[in-house]
């Protein structure tokens, strides 16, 4: 079900950048070290949209997200969730 990518974990060029102003280079850092060993154990699709989609939005936002929760931020906080509509 997956392809090679190759060994280079591909950089993203606007999510994880645009992460470092609203958070410090410390945080991004921990986001970018999560990102790579995210994708670096997650097993990638066949097809080439979700390949994408997985690289470029849920991979780095995962990463993201389990900086938050290991900072403390509560599940709804960072996920965003909280007062949206169920």
């Amino acid at each position: 079900m997956s392809q090679e990518l190759g060994s280079e974990t591909p950089m993203l060029k606007h999510f994880l950048p645009g992460l470092l102003p609203p958070i410090g280079a410390e945080s991004y850092e921990q986001v970018v070290a999560g990102y790579r060993e995210l994708f670096s154990n997650h097993e990638r699709p066949n097809s080439h949209a979700l390949q994408r989609h997985l690289i470029e939005g849920i991979l780095p936002g995962l990463a993201f997200c389990q900086i938050l929760r290991e900072g403390g931020k509560p599940q709804e906080d960072a996920l965003g969730t909280e007062g949206r509509r169920k």
